[in-house]
């Protein structure tokens, strides 16, 4: 009976424990990060009356005669399962979903927790705002860039963190030029004074170009044209245009200027003169005339023929398109163009554009016969001239053609003559790029041929935020050619080297030169839509604006230069018996000789993952709780009653003295 009686108060024991972890599980079920425990019973030693017997060659064999002394508290387990997040809108909330802890320190003492409600401090370290716990991982370099390979130490992001500027060293190019790229056969400009302009490279099998006027005669090569089209005038006073060819055939345009003070009065009359174009480049003209001064005032106008609003280009197809100002010639497609930022040693910005048109023209020189082409040619004077252009095939002895001479006579009368060599030239396949910048007015370029790769130096001038300009220059860089194979990608240069290009550039006010690499690995080329997406590296000064902490717990920062930089990456503990972690209060835990050693590494390593703005909430089964209150409870108050009827048992022993 003692036995009975025992055994019943250790069963009340034990029920009392367990309605205590309900308990607390039920009053953490709104804890943050809060992970359930759950009570497991065994019982304890029991006696033994009998042992047992093995079986004879007569009788059986006989089990042991036990009596059980009563029930002990077996467990109290942690239930490490993931529960709900919840999104709070704050950046620097975190939860995790999978199995693992973020790591947290005081001073050489590691804790481990599932409550991510974390905030940065005064200094810029990110803590548990409740114990001041500071969370581990690993802070990137001055570059953005995070090693995994050391250990973890306190996430640090200081309030105002400048970013230094950095010099732009690579600018790369994704994307697909159109294999079937049409071809310009004609260019219309029109510039600010309303007459037309256009690259002077048309040959003589090619089609019309047109600058302000007729075109008057053809060579190989080039384009002749009339003397005396332009006239022009300006309301602001009058202003007239005369043209003329010198003795090396070179355009030059002569202005003349009247100017008128505030009565009416002609007060002076000012001159300019054209630089002189040269074929194959682009007719333009920069003229300035100033008046004589007067007792009213010094007056000057200012005339500028550079300003190219719009041309009109008819493409091979018949089609035609109106495109913005800038650099096309015939017999080669529209310009693929694609702006990059670029950043100088002392962040100053700037912009480039890497334009790339296709070499889509085929010249076939394999004539079988004379050909003969009249034109209409004017001299200085106005007076026509009749030019006839002749093309003979020579022949070797065998009859084949080998090449072939052609005369003209230009625009002064003279003839011209020389020799083009035999063959077909097919330029299908390869595209041409040249680095141009997007800010700034080019001066003139120095440009050195070597097969097919031409080295230019252009000058220009940058106008910076506040108004004011600089001389600068960009310099060293490389016209060259884009070669594809026959599945469409882009494999080098044409000349066996890396598939890139470099040039440098620098601003002029005194920030040192710096090089940039353009790679073209990422680009290929099949008959659809022609894309180019370029980036770049390289950033001007900047200050800390905003920070964010995606899936991966990688904390990235906004600069107000609007650069995007990793700024650290959370550590996250793994153990072997997540179970065995003891609980040191406030949602957090601590190694225990049973739970393993921590293995600390990122959340890509363990194939987590984390919900920034979010906080996980209890694993807390409310309905499950309540179930075992009641089971708990009849327990204990079957127990109770064991210990009452003992109790009786031994009265009545008692009793039986009386």
């Amino acid at each position: 009976m003692m036995r009975s009686l025992f055994s019943g108060v250790a069963g009340l024991k034990v029920h009392q424990t367990r309605m205590d972890v309900i308990g607390n599980n039920i009053a953490n079920i709104n804890t943050i990060g809060y992970k359930s425990s759950r009570t497991t019973f065994s019982d304890m030693l029991s006696q033994v009356q009998r042992g047992a017997s093995a079986p004879t060659t007569a009788l059986g064999g006989i089990n042991p005669r036990q009596i059980g002394l009563g029930v002990d508290v077996e467990s109290i387990d942690l239930i490490f399962t993931d529960a709900s997040p919840q999104q709070t809108g704050k950046n620097t909330d975190l939860a995790l979903a999978g199995n693992g802890l973020f790591v947290l320190k005081n001073g050489d003492q590691s804790y481990y927790t599932r409550n991510g409600a974390f905030m940065f401090d005064e200094q810029g370290y990110y803590v548990m705002p409740g114990s001041g716990l500071r969370v581990q991982g690993w802070n990137a370099s001055s570059e953005g860039i995070i090693n995994t390979n050391g250990l973890a130490t306190d996430v640090v992001v200081p309030v105002g963190k400048t970013m230094n500027a950095t010099a732009t060293t690579a600018i790369n190019y994704s994307g697909n030029l159109n294999a079937s790229s049409l071809t310009i056969t004609k260019i219309s400009y029109t510039t600010a004074l309303g007459g037309d302009a256009s690259k002077v490279t048309t040959p003589l099998y090619s089609t019309e170009i047109a600058y302000d006027g007729t075109v008057i005669g053809t060579a190989y090569g080039r384009t002749e044209y009339a003397a005396t089209d332009a006239v022009d005038k300006l309301t602001v006073a009058s202003y007239t245009t005369r043209q003329s060819l010198d003795a090396q055939n070179n355009p030059t345009t002569v202005y003349d200027v009247t100017l008128k003070d505030e009565m009416g009065n002609i007060v002076g009359v000012a001159s300019g003169v054209a630089d002189k174009p040269t074929v194959g480049s682009t007719f333009s003209t920069n003229i300035t005339a100033n008046a004589d001064s007067k007792s009213s005032g010094v007056y000057s106008v200012n005339v500028d023929e550079d300003n190219v609003l719009s041309a009109i280009i008819t493409l091979s197809d018949g089609s035609t398109q109106t495109v913005t100002s800038g650099y096309y010639e015939v017999g080669k497609s529209i310009p693929v163009t694609t702006l990059a930022t670029v950043y100088d040693s002392e962040g100053g910005k700037h912009e480039v554009t890497l334009l790339i048109d296709k070499d889509g023209s085929t010249v076939d020189n394999d004539a079988d016969a004379s050909a003969i082409a009249t034109a209409k040619v004017y001299d200085n004077d106005g007076n026509e001239i009749t030019t006839v252009q002749t093309i003979a095939a020579n022949r070797n002895n065998s009859g084949e053609i080998t090449s072939y001479n052609y005369t003209y006579l230009d625009a002064n009368g003279a003839t011209q003559q020389g020799t083009a060599a035999l063959g077909q030239v097919t330029f299908e396949n390869r595209w041409r790029m040249y680095i141009v910048p997007q800010k700034g007015e080019l001066g003139p370029a120095a440009l050195t041929d070597n097969d097919d790769t031409t080295t230019f130096n252009n000058s220009f001038t940058q106008t910076e935020s506040d108004g004011s300009t600089a001389a600068g220059t960009m310099n060293d860089g490389e016209i060259t050619y884009l070669y594809f194979d026959s599945r469409g990608q882009f494999v080098s240069n044409g000349r066996g080297t890396d598939p890139s290009i470099s040039f440098s550039y620098y601003d002029g006010n005194g920030a040192s030169p710096n090089t940039a690499t353009i790679d073209l690995t990422g680009l290929s080329q099949y008959a659809n839509n022609t894309t180019s997406f370029p980036t770049s590296n390289g950033n001007a000064a900047g200050t800390l604006q905003s920070l964010a902490i995606d899936g991966n717990g990688i904390v990235t920062g906004t600069y107000t230069n609007g650069k995007v930089r990793s700024e650290a990456q959370l550590a996250i503990a793994q153990f072997t018996n997540t179970g065995g972690l003891t609980k040191v209060g406030t949602t957090i835990y601590a190694e225990s000789n049973n739970s393993g050693q921590a293995n600390i590494k990122t959340v890509a390593d363990f194939g987590l993952n984390i919900i920034a703005s979010a906080l996980e909430m209890s694993n807390v089964d409310l309905a499950n709780e309540f179930s075992d209150m009641i089971i708990t409870q009849r327990g204990f108050q079957a127990n109770s009653k064991m210990t009452t009827v003992s109790d009786e048992m031994h009265e009545t022993v008692v009793n039986m003295k009386r």
